[in-house]
């Protein structure tokens, strides 16, 4: 729902999700590690250091990213590495990691690879990745979808926003059916999709489609008297 003029969202092509643009100026790449019930983001978290090397690994690809974003659904604790760790220098993260993988433990086999591998690179290459990284923890559930989406389905009828959104997000999915068998989504591809389902899960949805160009959605009233 944030895509802007001329960016495209890509799924599983340069990670999980990345935002692109036509103009080189790429916004994001995020990976998403989703996580039932409570759970805390350990200092040898396999999620993110399997994550970090694989962007270190890329990091050429990466280096057209703003931001790299690790969103997780785990908590970060007061006691953690990374507590506070968007507040941090590229220095101050990397003897942050660095010192994690001093101790050598009996059963860290992931871990120690991860390790050495983003370690045996040289500082500069590592710290102009962490420059980038931000870590979104406490993140909805899946299974909060409705209240992910509350803002942007406003316009659409309680019995209808659940439809509205798995609707939205079917047509997404199934673009990987159709040659070239990429989830790739266009800003106004994604805007055509909206008024498609907007039409056809809202009432009044004629006032919502002359203002969604505009970026106003309906007010509260209009709705109220076109329903």
């Amino acid at each position: 729902f944030s895509l802007s003029k001329g960016e495209v969202m890509l799924i599983e092509t340069k990670g999980d999700v990345s935002i692109v643009s036509s103009n080189g100026k790429n916004r994001f790449q995020k990976e998403i590690k989703h996580h039932f019930g409570k759970s805390n983001l350990a200092d040898r978290s396999v999620d993110f250091w399997n994550t970090l090397d694989n962007w270190c690994k890329e990091r050429n690809d990466m280096s057209s990213f703003t931001t790299l974003i690790f969103y997780t659904t785990s908590t970060i604790t007061s006691q953690s590495i990374f507590h506070d760790w968007n507040k941090r220098t590229p220095q101050e993260k990397y003897d942050t990691l660095q010192r994690c993988g001093l101790e050598i433990k009996e059963r860290e086999k992931s871990f120690r690879e991860h390790y050495n591998s983003i370690f045996a690179l040289s500082k500069a290459d590592v710290e102009a990745v962490l420059a980038k990284i931000e870590i979104w923890p406490n993140q909805r559930v899946i299974s909060e979808l409705d209240e992910l989406f509350a803002k942007e389905t406003r316009q659409i009828p309680q019995e209808n926003k659940r439809k509205y959104i798995e609707s939205l997000l079917g047509q997404i999915l199934g673009k990987v059916v159709d040659p070239p068998h990429k989830w790739e989504i266009k800003q106004e591809e994604f805007d055509q999709m909206v008024i498609d389902n907007t039409a056809r899960f809202a009432k009044a949805s004629h006032v919502y489609l002359e203002t969604l160009n505009s970026g106003t959605p309906p007010t509260t009233d209009e709705l109220q008297a076109l329903s």
